[in-house]
């Protein structure tokens, strides 16, 4: 497993991975949420792959509210093969 910042490329992998682990809603759009990310904040926006696979993402820093806020989705598959925990 490895982990690394996040690459324009990855977009439709992770919207496709949050998509999966019940992330996303109809209220939600990911890509300005990615947009807003990468713009403002972008070394704390983390990748994990396994196997050359999106398996999670990371991201954290400070949001509206001046609290520190971490966000961490793991892919089911992922869930069962490392034993990781949804936050």
């Amino acid at each position: 497993m490895s982990v690394r910042t996040y690459k324009a490329d990855d977009q439709n992998n992770v919207i496709e991975l949050w998509h999966k682990v019940g992330l996303l809603n109809t209220n939600n759009s990911p890509e300005k949420d990615i947009e807003r990310k990468i713009k403002y904040d972008a070394d704390h926006f983390l990748i994990t792959e396994e196997n050359e696979k999106i398996v999670s993402t990371i991201m954290f820093g400070y949001f509206a509210n001046n609290i520190e806020s971490t966000h961490v989705r793991h892919s089911e598959i992922s869930k069962h093969t490392i034993d990781c925990t949804v936050f």
